[in-house]
């Protein structure tokens, strides 16, 4: 956008602050403190100075913990526009987290960002390893229409010949998409003058992306200027874990009188999109996700790296939004206690673990032991609320006592469901095998049911501790009705029904649609019945060497694989029940310990 002649040149103080990376989250916080502290500072000398926080409301909390005294004078600069705090409640890696959580994370920094005094309405996405096609829709539900981003869109904007263009995702929603092409640092130390050359400038010149010839301030801003759709430029003065640059607005001032060609003016995010806006250029219409690693990398390798991670992830979200909520909501609604506290502080911990280098597995070792806990500490939350809830709810459906045990089945999937199911009940399991116990499903039919061992759990200390034994049974469950739940029942009734048919067969295991021959290697043979087909040597494991580092794959320039093809292990049958068998091959495979010192080959030594 062009005045008098001039293009606009939109300057945003910010920081792009990772909670947790290559330090620990406290020793990243004692710099934050650091960080805000001047932060504060500038904007009690300079009335026009405005700040944005990354685009979450994390930092202000971890940095209030250390300064709670300066709760209030932050609510007056987040209430003035002075500093930018949200939308998010953390920056999330959008493709390794739910749907679900992603809203979760909206919602949680919208709430936490209006009691502090607004949240920003932008959608700000800096740095996360490629887009999902979904994200303009979720935005577009909280009121938001734009999104600031800088890896995985370089294709569209080499198509379009524009850093901006319109994101439309599979439902129709639409956001102005603004793309960062020369990063989220293009300004990060904006210089005293114009032969200066900041690090984020020598590093665009290393990669080609400057001419090293003239001046290379004036240079980031041409480059700019020629894919800028509106005539406005967006100058991000920041970096990660950067504190806030001291007298921006004189300097500023400088540069407008040495560059007459271009207006620096100190704003934000939605100063930008307004301007583009105003100007209302015509857009390209993109649709899809955006994961093209053309000039910013997307690290795919990320999305298996420290895979437990991802795997307790996924079982933390599955629990709260298929069963701790659920249940939750509907024995509120027949007159249960309000859990969406306990629901609530469960999400928070694992949203703590869905910034994107938390949840990518690419930090120091600490980082994500410290992961580890947050999920043990999420984990026992929602097992808690699902037990209370299950406990309330049978307590409402039970018959008079009959001296049974019951056991509500809940099914958390919107279709018809027949599946084993593990339950807790409060006998050893010694009881149950000696003393004739059997298991009823709703019908009254009784239920074929192993048990599986015991645990020791304390309930209602409230009253003075109350420990006692339960034990773990495994049933399987038929026909269970859509989100729907069945009341089963464990009764006395002397001898236990026979077990019935057995799944194991000489060579490996059989049902109706399957039959799996087991080799002493660990590779499958596996019959589909209903075609024919015989799919063989599956489950062939095999381990290769790795010299790259925690984001990216690279296997060294001596390759060796280590494979299971021809071992001779254990295979024994673990598992021999009537609606279920398991065999298990055990296998020693001789590993190299590491790499060769050199790192062009792994170690002889395994």
């Amino acid at each position: 956008m062009e005045r008098d002649g001039r293009t606009l040149v939109i300057v945003v103080p910010h920081t792009h602050w990772d909670r947790e990376w290559y330090l620990c989250f406290e020793e990243f916080r004692w710099w934050l403190v650091k960080a805000l502290d001047r932060l504060i500072s500038i904007c009690d000398r300079d009335p026009t100075y405005r700040f944005m926080l990354d685009g979450q409301v994390i930092a202000l909390q971890d940095y209030l913990e250390i300064r709670p005294e300066r709760e209030e004078r932050l609510r007056e600069l987040i209430r003035e526009g002075r500093i930018l705090i949200g939308p998010w409640y953390v920056q999330p890696d959008e493709a390794l987290v739910s749907g679900e959580a992603l809203i979760r994370n909206l919602l949680l920094g919208r709430r936490l960002a209006e009691a502090y005094g607004g949240a920003m309405a932008q959608g700000y996405v800096p740095d996360i390893f490629g887009h999902i096609a979904q994200l303009p829709q979720i935005l577009r539900g909280f009121g938001i229409d734009t999104a600031f981003l800088t890896r995985g869109a370089d294709d569209v904007c080499d198509r379009f010949g524009s850093s901006e263009f319109l994101w439309e995702a599979p439902g129709g929603a639409r956001v102005l998409c603004h793309v960062m092409e020369k990063g989220y640092c293009n300004g990060a130390v904006i210089p005293s003058s114009l032969e200066d050359t900041p690090p984020q400038l020598r590093e665009l010149i290393q990669r080609g992306v400057l001419d090293p010839n003239g001046s290379p301030f004036r240079a980031l801003l041409d480059s700019l200027r020629e894919r800028a759709s509106a005539g406005a430029i967006l100058l991000l003065n920041g970096c990660d874990h950067r504190a806030p640059q001291e007298g921006l607005g004189d300097l500023l001032a400088h540069l407008g009188e040495k560059l007459p060609g271009y207006e620096f003016v100190l704003g934000t995010l939605g100063d930008f999109a307004a301007a583009v806006k105003e100007r209302d250029p015509k857009l390209g219409v993109h649709r899809g996700e955006l994961r093209v690693p053309k000039r910013h990398p997307i690290l795919v390798g990320v999305l298996s790296t420290r895979m437990y991670l991802k795997q307790a992830n996924a079982r933390l979200q599955a629990l709260l939004e298929r069963y701790a909520e659920p249940l939750g909501a509907l024995s509120l609604m027949l007159g249960g206690e309000d859990l969406s506290p306990f629901i609530w502080t469960a999400w928070t911990l694992v949203l703590q673990n869905h910034a994107h280098d938390s949840i990518c597995g690419t930090s120091i070792d600490p980082v994500h032991r410290e992961m580890e806990v947050r999920f043990a500490r999420a984990e026992a939350i929602a097992r808690r609320v699902t037990t209370e809830a299950l406990r309330f709810l049978g307590e409402n459906m039970a018959p008079p006592d009959d001296g049974g045990i019951p056991i509500v089945v809940f099914n958390p999937c919107p279709w018809e469901r027949t599946d084993e199911v593990r339950a807790h009940v409060p006998r050893t399991a010694r009881n149950l095998e000696e003393d004739g116990w059997e298991l009823l499903d709703p019908n009254g039919n009784p239920v074929p049911f192993t048990v599986r061992g015991e645990r020791l759990v304390s309930e209602d200390i409230t009253a003075g501790p109350l420990h006692f034994h339960e034990a773990e049974i495994a049933f399987p469950a038929e026909s269970l009705p859509a989100l729907g739940i069945g009341l089963y029942r464990l009764v006395r009734r002397g001898e236990r029904p026979p077990s019935g048919r057995s799944l194991v067969v000489e060579g490996g295991l059989e049902n109706e649609f399957y039959r799996v021959t087991v080799h002493g290697d660990g590779r499958l043979d596996v019959l589909d019945k209903e075609t024919g087909r015989v799919y063989r040597g599956l489950n062939l494991l095999e381990d290769v060497g790795d010299a790259g580092d925690e984001y990216n794959f690279s296997p060294p320039e001596e390759q060796g694989v280590v494979s299971s093809a021809g071992l001779v292990g254990t295979v024994r049958i673990s598992e021999d029940l009537p609606w279920r068998g398991t065999v298990e091959v055990e296998l020693a495979l001789p590993l190299p310990i590491s790499l060769r010192p050199d790192r062009k080959a792994r170690s002889g030594e395994t």
